[in-house]
């Protein structure tokens, strides 16, 4: 069973981007199965930190390569990430009210966000990265 069935489309070609992107799916499935065995308060938080965890690590990797490429859109990318990390952290703040619509509402954003970053703005450095050398 998965949230997201991982395609071909959602590689950008840049292995080390899209394992860490395989990464984040694997954490959104993990809070699928989860919440599919009534474990989803219980592993709710551990989940958010593992998912808080990568994605700075993604970031900060993916932000570096963009740097060392002089990618144009780096602000911009920037921010994106930022506006992320803070819903994750409104998530996790959520989390500890005991919100039992948080861990839904977290798969969700996950989904949505993923998908859409990786098919829009990280398509955009794409080729720049690429041209630079980062595999």
């Amino acid at each position: 069973m998965f949230f997201i069935d991982w395609d071909k489309k959602y590689e950008l070609g840049i292995k080390s981007i899209d394992d860490d992107h395989q990464k984040l799916v694997a954490l959104i499935d993990e809070l699928l199965v989860a919440l599919s065995n009534g474990k989803g308060r219980e592993l709710l938080a551990p989940i958010i930190k593992k998912v808080e965890d990568y994605t700075l690590y993604h970031f900060r990797r993916e932000e570096f390569f963009m740097k060392c490429a002089k990618y144009p859109n780096l602000e911009n990318h920037i921010i994106e990430h930022q506006h992320f990390i803070e819903k994750i952290k409104a998530m996790k703040a959520k989390s500890r009210l005991n919100d039992s619509t948080v861990a839904i509402e977290l798969m969700k954003f996950l989904k949505e966000w993923l998908i859409n970053h990786i098919q829009v703005s990280d398509r955009k450095y794409e080729a720049i990265l690429k041209k630079s050398g980062v595999q």
